[in-house]
């Protein structure tokens, strides 16, 4: 997935590809 200019997708990306959870 490209991240874009929206923030909900980088988000929830990041936390999937890093396998953290907030």
């Amino acid at each position: 997935m490209v991240a874009q200019d929206q923030p909900l997708f980088i988000f929830p990306t990041e936390v999937l590809h890093r396998g953290n959870t907030p």
